[in-house]
């Protein structure tokens, strides 16, 4: 085997190395790829240079081997032969160093666009614990929200008990008040049955027949159809009544020529006062 020869096996061997190291760096651990980018890039360049080297010595040596063949072609053709074996094997050796180059420039776009990914992989994760940090602080919000939300229902809740106890005492003083109302009611009608109406001189009211002309539930206010041309007075009490059904109280407060209007007694107001029922001073 002539040295030309030798030197091309090396040359494969060097750039199969070459070409495994690569590989071996391109499949490391991603943590030191760049480290290991850096060496194998060094590496790789150092046995680029030495290959270029070669390549040049090869050269010089082939130029030489040409101008030994000139001089002995008519005695050695065999060198010949070899000799273009040799520049065979040279171009493809140059072509094997162009495809290693090529390998090379791609790993570096690869590395590029590994740094790429980790930055943006880097980017979304912050963004990840920016939008963790703030659903947690929502969170503290909600739950505290809830809290006052929690304690106002129970403040609420005690608050309609005292209420509903208020309104049981209520509505145990109106049975009462309804109560004695008919007991009361039941005195007059007795004594009326025994002795006849109750006369203007015993209560000091006279007989007055009225109707309800306007009502406003929400100020309590009941407007009649009498006033002091009938001989109306503040003070004065109408019992209200519907169907012969008593129906509530009201106490003049206001009296002017021919109405008056007054307020219903809520305590012993049986049904909702309503335009068209009738009052009367005395039954």
């Amino acid at each position: 085997m002539s040295v030309v020869a030798k030197i091309l096996v090396v040359l494969n061997l060097f750039l199969a190395i070459g070409f495994l190291g690569a590989s071996a760096t391109f499949l490391g651990v991603q943590e030191n790829y760049k480290v290991q980018l850096a060496e194998t890039s060094a590496t790789m360049q150092g046995k680029i240079d030495d290959l270029t080297a070669q390549k040049q010595k090869l050269g010089k040596d082939l130029s030489d081997q040409r101008a030994l063949s000139a001089e002995k072609q008519a005695n050695n053709e065999g060198l010949t032969a070899k000799s273009e074996a040799q520049e065979e094997k040279f171009g493809r050796l140059s072509e094997v160093h162009n495809q290693l180059l090529g390998q090379f420039e791609r790993l570096s776009q690869t590395a590029k666009d590994l740094q790429s990914t980790i930055e943006n992989l880097n980017s979304d994760k912050n963004r990840l614990i920016e939008e963790k940090d703030s659903a947690l602080g929502e969170k503290r919000g909600a739950v505290d929200a809830k809290n006052t939300a929690i304690t106002e229902q129970k403040r609420l809740e005690s608050e309609i008990l005292g209420l509903q106890d208020q309104v049981a005492e209520l509505e145990k003083r109106f049975a009462a008040t309804a109560e004695q109302l008919e007991n009361t009611d039941l005195v007059v009608a007795l004594y009326k049955e025994k002795f006849g109406e109750i006369g203007e001189s015993i209560t000091g009211v006279p007989p007055i027949a009225a109707v309800v002309a306007g009502v406003n539930t929400d100020l309590n206010i009941v407007l009649l159809t009498v006033g002091r041309d009938d001989k109306v007075k503040k003070g004065y009490k109408f019992t209200i009544y519907r169907n012969n059904e008593y129906v509530a109280t009201v106490v003049i407060d206001k009296v002017e020529k021919d109405h008056c209007s007054g307020y219903s007694q809520k305590e012993v107001e049986r049904l909702p006062i309503t335009v068209g029922d009738k009052g009367t001073t005395r039954f």
